[in-house]
């Protein structure tokens, strides 16, 4: 059907499950999407390809957007099974859960009740401050389990961020949420991430976010820079034509390879390194349950850079 108030597509789908094992984990094993597709629109964003990978190439990733209508239901069903050990799960590592329909769907608040009743530990990441409205649910499930949430913010610069992330909220904004959510008991986590060469790479850039960060309590820092990944590129050169022309060929020259060259990465991964020393950022850690047992693999220490 046709959402008339975004002009966005909206697909309603009944799921079959919604728990989605993976052996390489980020911060969990397991992951929920409740959405496919979004409308934050990034530039950027990697996850551009699954509506292709999922045969449904013909839709717009980020005009056509899938709404799984039986969240809650399928994740109680799915906690109460005798074979499940309370293992930690990410909620919106390929899309936003907290994107602008969700304001509408209101699914987050059902989901968040849920893993309250199972008092099961949970990593959100989001670009949305909407993630502010369930701040009482979310501090509540803080209180029996581990909460952590997470936010990426690659600047601060609002124009700048308008033409990369057309449909987010300003990253002030984000950082700002962040610090409401930690004074409610949740562990907050600053993706900053992707860096992008010759957009937001610079001291002074990367700088600004880290110092609202730091004054937004802000526990845990990861980073990485931009992977050039299939739509990506595309998107990315339609930017630079559209809005840097000047810069196009500098920054492609950077991914000659197809990958960013190992000089530009070795010498900014030492500029990142010296700017993050100056801040007290943890780096991620596993999540540990009671419940956790060897039939489940568990996370692994990530690491600052990727």
């Amino acid at each position: 059907m046709q959402n008339s108030r975004s002009g966005v597509n909206i697909h309603e789908i009944t799921a079959k499950s919604l728990l989605h094992y993976h052996s390489s984990p980020k911060a969990t094993n397991w992951d929920i999407n409740i959405y496919r597709g979004c409308g934050h629109g990034c530039v950027y964003c990697f996850a551009r390809y699954s509506h292709e990978w999922l045969g449904d190439g013909k839709n717009d990733f980020f005009n056509d957007i899938y709404v799984k209508n039986n969240c809650p239901e399928l994740l109680d069903r799915e906690l109460s099974r005798s074979g499940w050990k309370g293992c930690p799960i990410t909620i919106g590592g390929v899309t936003d859960s907290y994107q602008p329909i969700e304001s509408e769907y209101r699914i987050m608040p059902d989901l968040i009740k849920v893993l309250r009743r199972h008092r099961n530990p949970v990593v959100i990441n989001t670009k949305s401050a909407l993630i502010l409205r369930d701040l009482d649910l979310l501090g509540d499930l803080a209180r029996v389990t581990e909460v952590r949430v997470g936010t990426s913010v690659i600047t601060l610069d609002e124009n700048l961020s308008a033409f990369l992330e057309p449909g987010a909220p300003g990253g002030a904004s984000r950082l700002d949420a962040m610090g409401q959510l930690g004074r409610a008991g949740c562990r907050t986590i600053l993706l900053m991430a992707p860096v992008i060469p010759l957009l937001t790479d610079s001291i002074e850039n990367m700088k600004s976010v880290l110092d609202r960060a730091q004054h937004n309590g802000i526990e845990i820092m990861m980073s990485w820079h931009l992977k050039l990944r299939g739509g990506v590129r595309r998107a990315i050169d339609t930017f630079f034509r559209e809005r840097h022309s000047d810069l196009r060929g500098t920054f492609f020259r950077l991914y000659s390879s197809g990958k960013l060259t190992e000089e530009y990465r070795d010498w900014h991964d030492r500029i990142m390194k010296k700017i993050f020393s100056q801040y007290q950022f943890n780096l991620p850690s596993p999540i540990k349950t009671e419940s956790m047992s060897d039939g489940f693999e568990r996370p692994i220490q990530m690491q600052l850079f990727e």
